[in-house]
């Protein structure tokens, strides 16, 4: 695999250079005039040549030995630069790599020192990519793209293992992402699922910071760099209250019900303009006396005589207390989403295979499109 991995590097850094010299300008031809250097050497078969190192304006993307067998810039260093320029810390990509902080230091000035160009600008408290860091930083990670695409095609399914992390907001949407993991399971009994439970700007942070692999969303939601896919089942909106409360023998609710009604919230703020167009008068006019993070803390507030605006699906309903549903039905969409630029992993790539394949089956038993 090492030597597939160096053969594909060689591949690309020729595409690359070939991109390169075209783009690259050469004002004349005096020494030391052209900005834009490629040097050849022959291939096995002696038919040709290819690339082997190449520098614009002094910055070399690739580089091997005579024999073209040596990549001297390695997936880990390029691994290694992507999670810090991701990161724009040295000592959060070490925390997140595993790695001792000086150990990443030490790769990186290599890295810098084999190119001879700065990579990160460490004047700031927060590093930032020079001008040559960001060029590197996109071929990096379409470098490590390739390579997790490579594998994928050369792995049997059954060698799939690993772990995949989903953090998600309490919604009954989930069902269909736990259909997706033990369908996903069935095939590859190797990989294991970690569900973390939390709100929407948690999920966001722990996908930005790599703790999770994917975040279920309850929408509207900020999903700003990430790409996602949108759930079949909606979320339903209501209130949770006791069956002998002030809401006593209702079946739904109504705007008009609600005001100068006492109601705890649920923290995501962005649902407060889209619940204010339901209302049709300001969200600000609704008594809210508290809010709430996970809704089986809320019901049993509820329990002792509050009432709750929550989702339907999630505390179920009993001879104390009953879920109303809003009329007009209010409902909102639910989503699953994963950081758009990082590499695919053949993991997070195989099981959107699934989840998508799970979405398109009821979608088209329901007769509803994407």
């Amino acid at each position: 695999m090492r030597r597939s991995v160096q053969t594909l590097l060689r591949l690309f850094c020729s595409a690359t250079l070939q991109d390169q010299a075209s783009i690259c300008r050469n004002p004349s031809k005096g020494a030391g005039a052209g900005i834009c250097t490629i040097t050849t050497t022959a291939t096995e078969s002696g038919n040709g040549k290819q690339p082997e190192a190449a520098s614009c304006r002094g910055l070399p993307l690739c580089r091997f030995s005579d024999s073209g067998r040596n990549v001297h810039m390695d997936l880990k260093s390029l691994r290694y630069f992507v999670e810090i320029a991701r990161q724009k810390s040295f000592t959060a990509a070490a925390e997140k790599l595993f790695v001792t902080q000086p150990t990443l230091s030490r790769q990186i000035a290599d890295l810098e020192d084999e190119l001879g160009h700065k990579l990160f600008d460490r004047s700031t408290r927060r590093i930032e990519l020079t001008e040559k860091g960001i060029y590197l930083f996109r071929q990096a990670q379409a470098i490590l793209s390739l390579v997790e695409k490579t594998k994928l095609e050369a792995m049997s399914s059954q060698d799939l293992a690993g772990d995949l992390t989903i953090s998600a907001g309490e919604t009954p949407a989930m069902e269909i992402v736990a259909q997706a993991t033990e369908r996903f399971r069935a095939s590859h009994p190797l990989v294991r699922f970690h569900l973390l439970s939390s709100n929407a700007q948690t999920t966001a942070d722990s996908l930005r910071m790599g703790i999770a692999n994917f975040g279920v969303f309850n929408q509207p939601a900020d999903l700003e760099g990430f790409e996602y896919v949108t759930l079949p089942q909606q979320n339903r909106w209501g209130v949770l209250t006791r069956r002998d409360g002030p809401l006593a023998g209702r079946t739904s609710v109504s705007p008009k019900d609600l005001e100068n009604l006492p109601l705890y919230f649920s923290k995501q703020q962005l649902i407060r303009s889209r619940m204010a167009g339901w209302l049709n008068y300001p969200f600000e006019r609704l008594n809210i006396v508290g809010s709430y993070n996970l809704l089986y803390n809320a019901s049993l507030i509820v329990r002792a005589g509050g009432n709750a605006i929550c989702i339907d699906g999630i505390t179920r309903p009993d001879d104390e207390i009953a879920f109303l549903p809003f009329v007009p039905a209010f409902k909102t969409d639910v989503v699953f989403a994963w950081p758009a630029a990082a590499p695919r992993r053949i993991l997070t790539e195989e099981f959107l295979k699934t989840l998508r394949t799970l979405i398109s089956d009821e979608r088209r038993t329901s007769g509803t499109s994407s």
